[in-house]
């Protein structure tokens, strides 16, 4: 395994000129001519942060103040996190053969880049042969601007205008000051999937993310709307760390929601252990 899973997935090739194709043959009557997809695609949260733990801390108690200093990118894992991730990396050993991920690309942020090589550090340690393994910014956490690492009660407090916007518009379409909207992850989130696609054509591939680009991805190949996307959340909770989401094609190629949110390797696990 490599130690910082440094390769990116390939942007496609610059269209230098015109070409017009060729037309493609006629399929076969009664034959399917299904679209190129992965044979699955999965996507796994990152393992408890620092910073999930100084926000709870700070919404548990009121405090103005999260703690939180580093840039959103070099946030790492917590004691717990790193558990959590080994467990999901057993969870991963123990699958089959035909389960078993061929490919795993991974957010370029610290704590999923810990997550992924803590998680295949134990694939390694069961004997098994890793995956292939890349990189890809467009797999980051939603860019939260000036509102990276503030506290909902500063919020509140400090900035009545942006919340009281943010509170009309909702939290589909705001995009914090110098951060993005949901929009905005989805787009970058939709070049992503074309390029699985394209490149990943029948192997298995397992995405390591975040809360809300998973989140995003259910809105994207689902064809959710906002009010389901919302309804979602409002009924299933957020996604847990280190929950895992499937998605297995169908006989036309379409991707198809096969779990969501699966924490049975968590069943065992304190944050006293």
């Amino acid at each position: 395994m490599t130690a910082e899973l440094e390769t990116t997935v390939a942007p496609a090739a610059a269209v230098t000129e015109l070409v017009q194709p060729a037309p493609l043959p006629a399929a076969p009557t009664g034959i399917p001519h299904p679209r190129p997809c992965p044979a699955e695609l999965s996507a796994v949260r990152h393992a408890e942060s620092t910073a999930n733990v100084a926000y709870d801390l700070a919404e548990a108690t009121g405090s103005r103040d999260t703690g939180i200093t580093q840039r959103d990118a070099d946030i790492e894992l917590s004691p717990l996190g790193r558990r959590q991730a080994a467990a999901f990396g057993r969870r991963l050993a123990a699958l089959g053969e035909e389960e078993f991920p061929d490919v795993v690309i991974c957010s370029p942020y610290r704590r999923t880049r810990q997550t992924a090589r803590i998680a295949l550090a134990e694939v390694a340690a069961a004997g098994r042969p890793l995956p292939e393994q890349h990189e890809d910014e467009r797999l980051r956490e939603q860019e939260y601007g000036l509102w990276c690492g503030v506290s909902w009660r500063r919020l509140r407090e400090e900035h009545p205008r942006e919340w009281a916007h943010y509170q009309r518009v909702g939290d589909f379409y705001f995009r914090p000051p110098g951060g993005e909207s949901y929009p905005d992850v989805a787009l970058r989130l939709r070049g992503l999937l074309a390029d699985v696609h394209r490149e990943y054509a029948g192997r298995r591939v397992l995405l390591v993310s975040h809360g809300t680009a998973i989140f995003l991805l259910r809105y994207v190949i689902d064809g959710l709307d906002e009010e389901r996307l919302m309804e979602l959340r409002r009924t299933h909770g957020w996604i847990s760390n280190t929950g895992l989401t499937r998605w297995l094609p169908d006989a036309g190629g379409r991707l198809r929601l096969a779990g969501y949110n699966l924490t049975e390797h968590l069943a065992d696990l304190s944050a006293s252990d």
